[in-house]
């Protein structure tokens, strides 16, 4: 699998320079996961170097199926689950958008493939989806991690267009379980 990272720009070079150099010695690291932490209202938060490998990393982690929307999403979702062997399940969406009726169809069916434990509190699930469909269109977040929960499924949220959402309705940690971001061009 080929993860393609890009380069820093001008700037940052410089200002990693200088932290290299021990001109600088403040804990950004640190101190940025505080910020993302507290922002997303999340305990934790850890800076990976690419969003594919925060987004492996999850999925790694993660003992059951991998249930991804059918289009408006990171198409990684996809290749990393079968590049990791996990079970796919695809949801129909409208657009990209999650429809609770559609992910319902697609978690029952999938339950009754043996897929999904839906009787199991334990259930090893996730749902990995973006914030924005193709960027565009906002999900209902809280609409969807309660569905979602509700059925012992966990979220991994790919939050890049939304980290900092003023109105808390995207990259909350009180919604979805897991929360991905990226900075590269031209999210930020």
């Amino acid at each position: 699998m080929n993860l393609k990272f890009k380069k820093p720009s001008k700037e940052t070079q410089m200002a990693m320079s200088k932290v290299a150099s021990g001109e600088d010695n403040q804990d950004y690291h640190s101190l940025a996961e505080d910020k993302l932490a507290s922002i997303t209202n999340h305990t934790n938060a850890k800076l990976v170097n690419s969003g594919n490998s925060a987004i492996m990393a999850a999925m790694n982690s993660i003992d059951g199926a991998i249930i991804i929307p059918d289009q408006g999403a990171w198409n990684g979702f996809k290749q990393i689950a079968k590049f990791l062997n996990k079970d796919l399940i695809t949801v129909k969406t409208d657009k990209g958008l999650i429809d609770l009726d559609n992910l319902y169809e697609s978690i029952i069916s999938s339950s009754e493939n043996n897929l999904v434990d839906l009787d199991d509190e334990n259930n090893k699930s996730a749902l990995f989806l973006t914030s924005f469909a193709a960027y565009t269109a906002e999900q209902d977040m809280k609409a969807i991690c309660d569905f979602a929960h509700k059925n012992n499924i966990l979220v991994v949220e790919d939050a890049s267009g939304a980290i900092g959402d003023y109105e808390n309705r995207l990259a909350n940690g009180d919604y979805s379980d897991i929360i991905i971001g990226s900075t590269g061009s031209p999210k930020i």
